[in-house]
């Protein structure tokens, strides 16, 4: 039998002046797993190379480096190098043969045995480049193409780090190599007792690839994680309602999350990131307690956020005191509800927080003591108004008047008046019946005053010839006196002097003095129209030279009585005048009228100086008008439930001074919240709510806090006492402290309605 080997070995003996002749004597034919060809050295890497063959090789390309042969001889002598552990030396050397020879048959089993030098110099990555290149030139090639993922299996299963993994991952996406990586990485972490990390790239690996042959004992090794990781110190769980009625709620804060998750995770290494384990609580209370069970029990995580509503919060207190996890909710807004337990937590500005920083603003900053509110009959417009109300009181202000409405309404004239708001309607038929009243009381007083002057003259008490020619009667009037405070006010007796004289000047037979040329001889004779004496009158009358006096007062009767806030209030009054001969101090005639007399009600009769307004937005802008329809001139504070686009088109001038309290501005200039506002809409193409940017501040927070712990193996107390002992952490929403009572406080934005734009005031 020829050995094919041997009549090779003389062939190319003889075309190269039997150079290779000594080999024949090297012992024949070698056996069949150790032939030097290239299927040979993919089942066994280490074929040898006796040191007379590789001279034999050497010799061959020094002779003709070109030669059909050559690849041959040059793989050869690169597996000399190889098989003695010369790695460096080796590599070259079959890379060249790639770069020189690369239709060769020995090209792909040199890239291969690159790769294994690669290996052995802890360039794994790069062997996985080269084997790439392999694959894709000689793919065809089905031993090459077997021999390359062999390989490549074995480089990623024993040969690359946790990094490197990462990297092989990033590089070839969507690869059987990516697969390959993703479960090691789990396997690894495992194995180096991260069990935590384990689970999250295990769920990832079957989140990705289900139907892999691998998914059963990633989902296997995946529990055995689960069963001995003591606390995920990364791990973060989220009870959200995703589905359900309360879903928008949920959605907007898992948002919030993702974005923060995104962000964080960026800048993070790969074992350091965050990973969150998201349940859906359904929006019911038994969802909240079964999905807090398995995050507590099996997923492990560190803290909890969520639930969004308070009712869900309650009934998971039993729990959080027993697994002791910390449970942060950045919605739930029953006032008192963290002091319910160590581990509750509230990130949110509360309506009572809200509540109280608007009456410190008002009574501390704006200096109002008299402040009135109306608020609806919702939840939420009662605790602000609560709340309101006990810190103003408490800073010293006063409450003149706090006011409730139904659902719905929007005729507020009940509030109005009650507030003391004047109705137009009333006000002005008031004018008009009073005005009339007063024109008749002067009107008779006129009347009779001038019929006994000129039409029955006063009889002389000496009757003479009877005058051709009667010059007219000169007559004064003195300022009328008043009795009564409401008549002083008023200042009725000066009314009444002058309306009497008006009415009485322009008829004839009488010639009426002014009331600035009466005023000034009382002044200069020094008199008083209080206590004027019969001599008095005489001196006065000389110095004007009048025949005549009217002199009356204008007594008040009784004190005035309480009426309703808003209304007319009626007082008596009684007006007497008389009508006397200067000179002989003899009273002509006497009038004595009882006068009722309705006064207009005082504009905002409980002087109120500012009103706060917890409620809707729609109703606010309506209000906001009538207080103004009902001449109700007060400054005027509100909430964060007018924060929308619709108010601020349809706010009124007489909100144009309006300032709100709320948690978040969306249109702050700082730097951070544009750069957050920007990420949000580009990731989720709308405008981010409270509640996400509320929820994005929590995870940051939760960050910090882990950030702070130094030790190695955390447990959730650790992460309890970081919490409370975190003072100062600002985030989108500002800066915040976490009070004792589980309250992570903020500060309040203040903003102010100006031409129909909001401004932050400091």
């Amino acid at each position: 039998m020829k050995c094919p080997r041997l009549s090779r070995i003389i062939i190319n003996s003889v075309l190269l002046g039997s150079v290779l002749f000594p080999l024949v004597l090297l012992g024949g034919c070698a056996p069949r797993y150790l032939e030097k060809t290239p299927s040979a050295i993919l089942r066994y890497p280490y074929i040898p190379v006796d040191p007379k063959e590789l001279e034999a090789y050497q010799s061959q390309l020094a002779v003709d480096p070109y030669h059909l042969q050559a690849a041959k001889a040059r793989f050869w002598v690169a597996q000399y190098s190889f098989n003695r552990a010369q790695w460096d030396s080796a590599e070259k050397q079959f890379l060249k043969i790639i770069k020189k020879h690369s239709n060769s048959e020995w090209a792909p089993v040199a890239g291969i045995m690159a790769a294994r030098c690669q290996v052995k110099l802890n360039k794994s990555l790069a062997a996985l480049a080269g084997l790439q290149r392999v694959q894709d030139r000689y793919g065809s090639q089905i031993v090459s193409r077997q021999a390359v993922e062999a390989l490549a299996k074995k480089i990623i299963n024993d040969e690359l780090t946790l990094a490197e993994l990462a990297r092989v991952r990033a590089i070839y996406p969507e690869t059987a190599w990516s697969k390959q990586a993703l479960f090691v990485t789990g396997k690894r972490n495992l194995d180096m007792g991260n069990p935590d990390l384990a689970i999250k790239f295990f769920g990832q690996f079957l989140l990705q690839y289900p139907r892999s042959m691998f998914a059963p004992m990633a989902k296997e090794l995946m529990e055995k994680a689960v069963r001995i990781v003591p606390v995920s110190r990364r791990r973060i769980g989220c009870l959200l309602p995703l589905t359900g009625p309360y879903a928008p709620y949920g959605n907007a804060i898992h948002q919030g999350l993702e974005l923060a998750l995104e962000t964080i995770n960026r800048y993070c290494d790969e074992n350091e990131q965050l990973s969150l384990a998201v349940v859906d609580t359904l929006g019911t209370m038994t969802g909240a307690l079964a999905g807090f069970r398995r995050l507590a029990e099996k997923e492990k995580v560190m803290v909890v956020v969520g639930p969004a509503l308070s009712n869900s919060v309650k009934v998971l207190l039993p729990e959080l005191n027993k697994h002791k996890v910390c449970l942060i909710t950045t919605s739930a807004a029953e006032a008192g509800l963290p002091e319910a337990s160590p581990y509750l937590f509230r990130y949110m500005l509360t309506n009572q927080e809200q509540g109280k920083a608007m009456a410190e603003y008002v009574v501390l900053r704006k200096n109002y003591r008299r402040i009135g509110i109306i608020n609806g009959e919702a939840p939420y417009d009662r605790s602000l108004a609560e709340a309101f109300e006990e810190k103003a009181q408490q800073l010293g202000g006063e409450i003149t008047a706090h006011l409730e409405y139904p659902r719905g309404a929007t005729d507020f004239k009940t509030q109005m008046m009650a507030l003391g708001g004047i109705d137009p309607g009333i006000l002005k038929d008031l004018k008009v019946r009073q005005r009339k009243v007063m024109e008749r009381l002067v009107e008779i007083i006129a009347y009779e005053s001038h019929s006994i002057l000129v039409l029955r003259p006063e009889k002389e008490a000496t009757p003479g010839p009877a005058p051709t020619l009667v010059p007219d009667k000169r007559v004064a009037i003195i300022r009328f006196t008043e009795t009564g405070s409401q008549t002083q006010k008023e200042k009725l007796g000066k009314l009444f002097t002058e309306k009497i004289s008006y009415a009485l000047a322009p008829r004839g037979g009488v010639k009426v003095l002014t009331q600035a040329k009466t005023f000034q001889a009382i002044r200069e004779l020094g008199l008083s129209t209080l206590a004027m004496s019969q001599s008095d009158r005489q001196k006065l009358a000389d110095a004007l030279d009048v025949q005549y006096l009217l002199v009356g007062q204008i007594r008040q009767l009784g004190e005035e009585q309480v009426n309703l806030p808003g209304e007319p209030l009626p007082i008596r009054y009684e007006i007497k005048v008389d009508l006397m001969n200067a000179l002989t101090g003899k009273v002509l005639k006497k009038f004595k009228k009882e006068w009722v007399k309705s006064i207009p009600p005082e504009q905002n009769v409980k002087d109120m100086e500012a009103i706060y307004l917890p409620v809707p937005a729609r109703d606010a802008i309506l209000i906001a008008s009538q207080l103004a329809f009902y001449d109700l001139k007060v400054a005027i504070f509100g909430c964060d439930a007018w924060l929308t686009p619709k108010f601020i088109r349809q706010a009124g001038p007489e909100l144009k001074q309006a300032v709100l309290a709320t948690g978040f501005w969306p249109e702050d200039p700082s730097v951070r919240c544009k750069e957050f506002i920007t990420q949000f809409e580009r990731k989720f193409k709308t405008h981010p709510s409270l509640l996400a940017v509320q929820a994005y501040d929590a995870l940051y927070l939760i960050e910090q806090v882990l950030a702070g712990i130094q030790k190695t193996n955390i447990g959730r107390a650790d992460f309890q006492k970081q919490l409370l002992r975190t003072n100062g952490f600002r985030g989108v929403t500002g800066k915040t402290v976490v009070g004792p009572n589980g309250e992570i406080k903020r500060e309040a934005v203040f903003l102010k309605m100006y031409n129909k734009k909001l401004q932050r005031v400091q």
